[in-house]
């Protein structure tokens, strides 16, 4: 039975309504789940020490690359906000 299928019984339709209601919650349910597993890592002795120590392996070779890609980005975002924003 999906959700928008109306059975015969009160009982049938009272679940599909409830289905609906369930699917509308379901990305909120996932945003806190992933706000939850995200607090929950932030919070760990060995990613917090992998945070402490990035800074020291990061390469020259490896920042020059991070800000040419950063560029690179936002050039075509530039670029694609040009092709679908008309001009008033």
């Amino acid at each position: 039975m999906g959700p928008f299928s109306f059975g015969a019984t009160r009982g049938s339709l009272a679940l599909s309504l409830l289905n609906v209601q369930g699917a509308a919650m379901a990305p909120f349910r996932a945003a806190v789940t992933i706000v939850g597993v995200a607090v929950a890592a932030a919070r760990h002795p060995m990613v917090r020490a992998a945070i402490k120590a990035a800074p020291l392996l990061i390469t020259p070779r490896m920042r020059e690359m991070a800000a040419e890609a950063t560029l690179e980005t936002a050039f075509r975002a530039g670029a694609l906000a040009r092709r679908v924003v008309r001009r008033t």
